[in-house]
């Protein structure tokens, strides 16, 4: 017999339950056993991961948004363009020192008149060094020679439909005609004679001394803008050379801009005036004027027909630099008894020494041909290279150069635009 539990050691009394157990009763206490230990070996697992990081949240997915489908086969790879991702700031790099930076649009300058303090922007105060693109002073200007035929009855185009103009009496003669007081004395000249005129006068200083240097008489044209107008105007009067007022005037492109106190179209009559008036106050010792740009505006019968009233007024002469083969200056200007001319060959629409020399060669032959001829070119490195070496060669070829009131005071003024006989020359207007 076995002795009482009480009495015996913990294995001794277990092994003496488990004995007195039924075989059923057995089982089920071993499978008890099984899943305790199942349990706290899942209790132990979770602990030792509970310092890993835990996975993101369910919501980070929704602020991203859907995620995108690819495309089912057959259909087009692009139904699906992902957003492109934002590009970084460009940084430019550095130019090297001896480029200039690029050039700025400017914004477009005031109508302050000219003359008064502060008045011309620092668009038009400086002309680039570098003389490149960026900075328009002036229209796109046709290189063949114009040609102008003289009508024995001046007549403008909106005649019919409009009154004839009429024109204020001049200064009296024996008061002293700006355009004889002030005139370069020609002397006694023969043809074949050459005007030369260098438009755009006043604003880059270092090339307009560099032209007032060449040798002359040449006619010399101040933009009406530029700073110290009148004393650059004596200026280059004093070196021997006729002076002009190179007056602005509205082009017939709109993005081109011929610069404050320009002459428009869409003025009324007393602004016309007023800045007309203005301009030709603020000179000194010109002998008249021409046009700066002004395709559109000196074909304007109404608004040229002011311009010529003031100039018969005044005493001044009329050089029309034929931005447009539409101009009605001349014709107004014979009705209104202003002196007159018109340019004949354009010299540097390409900044080139070779292709002004091209340019000049076209000018002698239409002096040749007609007996009179004017050429206009501007202050450019080209031009002045070119003229350089023209200018004193030019006695030798049998041409004689003289001021553009000499032109305007013969009857023959009218023969540098005369249509050549059997031949048509090219009337195209400039392309602004």
């Amino acid at each position: 017999m076995l002795d009482h539990p009480e009495d015996r050691g913990v294995l001794d009394r277990f092994a003496f339950f488990v004995a007195r157990m039924a075989p059923l009763t057995l089982v089920l206490v071993a499978l008890a056993t099984l899943a305790v230990g199942l349990g706290i070996g899942f209790a132990v697992g979770r602990l030792a991961q509970g310092d890993k990081a835990a996975p993101p949240a369910p919501t980070a997915l929704a602020a991203i948004g859907p995620l995108p489908v690819a495309p089912a086969a057959g259909e087009a790879a692009h139904q699906y363009q992902p957003p492109p991702l934002p590009r970084p700031a460009e940084t430019a790099p550095p130019l090297p020192a001896d480029v200039a930076p690029p050039v700025q649009t400017a914004p477009a300058p005031s109508e302050t008149p000219a003359g008064e303090k502060g008045a011309l922007p620092a668009e038009f105060r400086d002309l680039l060094a570098s003389d490149g693109p960026g900075f328009v002073m002036e229209e796109r200007l046709p290189d063949d020679a114009y040609v102008h035929k003289p009508q024995v009855k001046p007549t403008v185009k909106t005649a019919a439909l409009a009154p004839v103009p009429r024109f204020p009496e001049g200064p009296a003669e024996s008061s002293g005609l700006p355009w004889k007081t002030y005139g370069v004395a020609a002397g006694k000249w023969s043809k074949p004679a050459i005007a030369l005129v260098i438009d755009d006068m006043g604003l880059d200083r270092v090339r307009t001394e560099k032209v007032r240097k060449l040798a002359g008489p040449l006619t010399l044209a101040y933009l009406a803008y530029a700073d110290g107008l009148a004393g650059q105007m004596r200026g280059g009067r004093k070196a021997g050379h006729e002076i002009l007022m190179h007056m602005p005037m509205e082009p017939l492109d709109a993005k081109v801009n011929p610069g404050p106190g320009a002459l428009k179209v869409g003025l009324s009559d007393d602004e016309i005036l007023t800045r007309l008036r203005r301009n030709l106050d603020g000179g000194a010792e010109f002998v008249g004027i021409n046009n700066h740009m002004g395709s559109r505006f000196t074909a304007d019968s109404r608004g040229m027909t002011l311009v010529m009233g003031e100039l018969k007024k005044r005493g001044l002469l009329w050089l029309d630099s034929m931005t447009s083969a539409n101009s009605v200056g001349l014709t107004l200007a014979e009705m209104a008894g202003v002196p007159h001319i018109g340019r004949t060959v354009f010299l540097d629409n390409l900044n080139d020494q070779a292709a002004v020399a091209r340019q000049l060669a076209k000018l002698e032959a239409a002096a040749r041909q007609h007996g009179v001829a004017v050429g206009i070119g501007h202050p450019r490195d080209g031009t002045i290279g070119a003229l350089s070496v023209w200018l004193p060669a030019l006695a030798a070829k049998g041409i004689t150069l003289v001021p553009i009131s000499a032109l305007v005071t013969t009857k023959d003024a009218e023969l540098a635009h005369a249509r050549p006989s059997g031949k048509t020359a090219s009337t195209s207007p400039s392309t602004d």
